[in-house]
């Protein structure tokens, strides 16, 4: 008896062993470990559950593997799957392995799988497998694709390619045309300034020499020659004696003097030529009528006349009429033309229509003369 009971585990292992050599040994895609496993007085439909089972199981876990790895196709090789198969009388289903599959899918896993179970060949097809893209790692957003006309820059274009590559094309030279028009009107408008400030200009500088020579159609100082009227009293410094006063430029200029801090106006008749019976012979462009300082400038010639001129005059033909030798002093006077300073030689002082001259030798008392009451002249 006890040897018998002690030989019993050993044939119960050869009978497990030659049970299960319909079921080969193959590792799954989850690593998981391979087991002998002997069935005994199982019926039929009983061992067919149990590959159907152990078929959704291998699906899962292979499922499982590839979203692991980040890959979404599972494998389709037929491989033998050894199970180890629990007790007698206990009834597996492939509900339980179905429920742990995701909800939301994106593609199906067909999972089939060839098992041999006393000596029948049975294939069966796993559950689809949905798999979550969100759950997918490393995955990267999608992106939206640009609404770019077919065929642009290409052979081959469609007709709305080709029509807005045609606008495209108008709009471009339109706008290069724009371009020319703004520059072309800015180079118009600049041309137009230029011009008008060259017409400006030119117009300008006519007129003011127009001006200036009407201003100075003065003969310069000696230019007029005329015939002597009386030898007796010939030209002086270019100023002639003439039978009548002159009648092409009539002008007057007051003239004050100090000589030691002494009034010295002029004198009268100066520059107007006497005979011994009293009568006027001849009249000097520039003379004086009376005392009062007023000298007439009256020419046949608009001329430029220095007071230089009317000392020569005063000193060669007038002398007696109380020419003062401090005249021909070039230093020591002090002369204001219209009340301001003169800083030029006695000479040269101009005799220009109402001026108003004042010249003072060694007079440092003396104030230069601001008005006068030319009384129409």
């Amino acid at each position: 008896m006890t040897k018998s009971k002690s030989r019993q585990p050993s044939r119960q292992t050869t009978a497990l062993r030659n049970r299960s050599n319909g079921i080969a040994r193959t590792p799954t895609s989850v690593n998981k470990t391979t087991a002998r496993v002997a069935v005994e007085d199982a019926p039929e439909t009983t061992e067919r559950d149990e590959v159907a089972t152990t078929a959704a199981e291998v699906a899962t876990d292979k499922a499982t593997a590839k979203l692991s790895a980040g890959t979404a196709e599972a494998s389709t090789e037929d491989q033998p799957i050894a199970k180890t198969v629990p007790a007698l009388g206990s009834k597996i289903t492939s509900k339980g392995a179905a429920e742990a599959t995701t909800a939301k899918t994106v593609k199906e896993v067909p999972v089939a799988k060839t098992v041999k179970a006393t000596g029948t060949v049975t294939s069966k097809t796993a559950p689809p497998v949905k798999i979550n893209a969100k759950s997918v790692p490393n995955t990267p957003p999608l992106r939206a694709i640009p609404s770019t006309p077919a065929g642009i820059g290409g052979k081959g274009q469609s007709r709305d390619a080709a029509k807005y590559e045609r606008r495209h094309i108008e709009r471009q030279q339109r706008y290069l045309a724009e371009r020319r028009r703004r520059r072309n009107r800015i180079v118009i408008t600049l041309s137009v300034i230029l011009l008008i400030a060259v017409v400006a200009g030119g117009t300008w500088l006519i007129v003011r020499q127009y001006t200036s020579g009407a201003a100075n159609t003065a003969a310069p100082q000696g230019s007029y020659q005329e015939a002597i009227f009386n030898t007796n009293y010939p030209p002086v410094d270019s100023v002639y004696c003439d039978q009548l006063e002159g009648s092409i430029e009539h002008v007057h200029a007051y003239i004050t003097m100090f000589i030691n801090g002494q009034p010295s106006p002029l004198p009268a008749n100066l520059g107007i030529a006497q005979a011994s019976t009293g009568t006027s012979t001849c009249y000097y462009w520039l003379h004086t009528h009376d005392a009062s300082g007023v000298l007439h400038i009256e020419s046949p010639v608009n001329e430029v006349f220095t007071f230089g001129q009317l000392r020569d005059e005063w000193d060669q033909q007038f002398v007696s009429l109380g020419f003062a030798p401090e005249l021909l002093l070039t230093s020591g006077w002090t002369i204001w033309v219209n009340g301001q300073k003169y800083n030029g030689s006695l000479s040269s002082v101009p005799l220009a229509a109402h001026n108003i001259i004042t010249l003072a030798y060694n007079s440092p008392k003396a104030k230069p003369v601001t008005t006068y009451n030319w009384n129409g002249l």
